[in-house]
């Protein structure tokens, strides 16, 4: 697992996700063409753009080019939130 990857897991596994890495086998993050955080943006924008709500502010947050610290704020904030309650 990435660093990136790493830190989602955990911000899952700390708002109480049952099984917090449950997407890190996914092939969309196995895709060597593009960064990691492009990888992981493009698994989460799919998987919220599935759910049966309005998703449009958590997939706004995931921002290819933020700040890392920030980048982790709003998925922690805005994100999984939206992940957990499903």
């Amino acid at each position: 697992m990435n660093n990136l990857t790493n830190k989602i897991t955990n911000i899952l596994a700390q708002l109480g996700h049952p099984n917090p890495a449950f997407w890190i086998s996914d092939p969309i993050l196995c895709n060597t063409t593009l960064s990691e955080r492009q990888s992981v943006n493009r698994y989460w924008r799919q998987y919220l753009g599935n759910l049966n709500v309005d998703t449009s502010e958590g997939r706004f947050c995931l921002n290819d080019n933020e700040q890392e610290s920030s980048y982790l704020f709003y998925f922690k904030t805005k994100v999984a939130p939206l992940i957990i309650g499903t």
